[in-house]
């Protein structure tokens, strides 16, 4: 079975389906949104109960998704709540439930 290509909306609406479907992602994005500044992996990890390697790993995959940003300090990086049009539409959907 082949997998079918969606675009437009549905397509933008399956990204977000698939990027809220993960605990971790969803949690890591609703500290975000909640921290009045950005967060390094560490702060991120310990708030939430996870392993280092694994905050990392789900910040990763928001950050190729342009939903969140980071500003390196030396050897750290600071996480914050992306700007793009899918990182505001996450944040609304997520401040609605």
């Amino acid at each position: 079975m082949t997998k079918k290509k969606v675009s437009g909306k549905n397509g933008e609406a399956v990204v977000i389906f698939k990027l809220l479907s993960d605990a971790n992602r969803y949690r890591s994005i609703g500290l975000l949104m909640r921290s009045k500044k950005a967060l390094t992996v560490s702060d991120i990890a310990k708030a939430l109960d996870m392993h280092h390697s694994a905050t990392s790993h789900q910040l990763g995959s928001l950050h190729a998704k342009g939903i969140v940003q980071y500003k390196k300090n030396g050897r750290e990086a600071h996480y914050m709540l992306g700007a793009t049009p899918l990182a505001k539409r996450i944040a609304r959907i997520m401040k609605s439930v």
